[in-house]
């Protein structure tokens, strides 16, 4: 689950919810939405504001130096900008052996049987790695002189990955 996915709220379930069964009716649950309709309005500002803060709390001066560079040498003429993101781990980590002894099975996968990823492996992708999501046009064009751009920027320890940015 994401952050952004943790703080949605359904109010109409929340409403309904909180009403016993036999008053379930749509009209009465629209004239509590509408009681409500302020306290929606507020959390709907404080979402976006909450967003707005993520956003720059992600973005340090050596992210935001890079993005204007990036933007003055190689604008795209599709109105596309470019965006740096951290990598995540994604994944569970499934330990499949009794810490106490060992060779002693702890799950087992459900249905077939395949191979658990264990603590002591490493699978996906590095975490000191970083995507740069490119415009189209630049992707296509000047992708070189591009990463040759972030090489110059990036810390030796991180890794950057190309990705292209196309319109929606």
């Amino acid at each position: 689950m994401t952050p952004q996915q943790a703080y949605r709220i359904d109010w109409r379930k929340i409403v309904s919810d909180a009403l016993p069964s036999f008053l379930r009716k749509p009209l009465i649950i629209s004239l509590l939405l509408a009681s409500i309709a302020p306290l929606i309005w507020l959390y709907h500002r404080f979402f976006q504001a909450r967003l707005r803060d993520f956003y720059k709390l992600q973005h340090n001066g050596q992210v935001c130096s890079l993005l204007g560079v990036l933007e003055e040498q190689y604008p795209s003429s599709l109105g596309l900008h470019y965006r740096i993101e951290d990598v995540k781990r994604r994944g569970t980590v499934i330990y499949t052996h009794s810490e106490k002894r060992t060779n002693v099975p702890v799950a087992y996968p459900e249905g077939n049987r395949k191979v658990l990823i264990t603590g002591s492996e490493n699978h996906g992708t590095d975490p000191s790695s970083f995507v740069v999501y490119v415009p189209q046009d630049i992707y296509d064009t000047k992708l070189s002189e591009v990463q040759w751009l972030v090489d110059q920027y990036r810390l030796p320890t991180k890794h950057p990955i190309y990705i292209r940015l196309s319109k929606p």
